[in-house]
């Protein structure tokens, strides 16, 4: 196992597999500035075969797995032997795309990885409708003295395994765009809600209310924000649990529809 030291390495991994055009499939996408974070931590590691790389990335507890193969069968073939060198680890991997995962799906399960949970995407095209009166409820834009109380808030009430909490210099990166959103009662941040803005196209990163203060309307007040930063954009768009049934009525009352875009979370432990 090798220690990736750049973006541009990750890069030349993913070319060499192309370069044997015999087809490429994956569940990386890397970000560059992520990526670098992530190297800059030496939390970032690699695994090449003749026509399949893996990727390892190392969070303390676990560790996320990437891949990138010609075709499935390759993939087929070298994740046991892949898997036999990391048997000490406890591994989490998503496998993003249609229902055609699915087949991707029963691949690693085969290879004792247990589904954890899954996701939906959900999107809405067009103009964002507000539809509701302004709310009393104050929400402002986070400063960098609020990123602690935040990671404080990820570290009690986040599913590491499934969602994907930032680090530290992410959030600060938020603040500067103006993109992180908070509601204070008392001096203490009861929610916050993440988003990217990118041309015509407005994504929702991530959610919160503090369970002391749900049902106060501090969540549709962040929400109602959120469209309203989008207020010139033409699709809106965010994944949910599939098992939140309440949440998926929420967002379909925005005028939100499921797409056809899963997204598989499963763990081998």
């Amino acid at each position: 196992m090798k220690k990736v030291s750049s973006f541009e390495e990750i890069q030349f991994l993913l070319n060499e597999v192309r370069s044997l055009k015999r087809g490429f499939i994956t569940n990386f996408y890397p970000d560059p500035f992520r990526i670098s974070l992530w190297c800059w931590y030496d939390s970032l590691f690699y695994v090449r075969y003749a026509d399949t790389v893996f990727f390892l990335r190392n969070r303390g507890e676990f560790s996320n797995l990437y891949y990138c193969s010609v075709d499935e069968e390759a993939l087929r073939n070298n994740l046991p032997v892949f898997l036999k060198e990391c048997s000490r680890l406890l591994l989490v991997t998503d496998l993003v795309g249609t229902e055609s995962v699915v087949a991707g799906k029963r691949m690693f399960l085969d290879e004792g990885f247990e589904e954890h949970t899954s996701l939906v995407r959900m999107n809405r095209t067009g103009v964002p409708i507000v539809g509701e009166a302004k709310s009393l409820v104050k929400i402002e834009e986070a400063t960098e003295r609020d990123i602690f109380s935040i990671l404080e808030l990820y570290d009690c009430y986040f599913d590491p395994y499934s969602e994907q909490i930032p680090l530290k210099e992410e959030l600060i990166q938020w603040v500067k765009a103006g993109h992180l959103l908070v509601n204070r009662e008392a001096g203490k941040i009861t929610g916050f809600l993440i988003y990217d803005l990118t041309g015509v196209t407005l994504y929702l990163r991530y959610w919160f209310i503090h369970p002391d203060y749900r049902e106060h309307k501090i969540g549709s007040a962040l929400f109602r924000e959120f469209l309203c930063r989008g207020a010139n954009t033409k699709r809106q768009m965010f994944w949910v649990i599939t098992s939140n049934e309440n949440a998926i009525k929420r967002y379909i009352h925005y005028g939100f529809c499921q797409e056809k875009m899963f997204d598989y979370v499963l763990i081998k432990k």
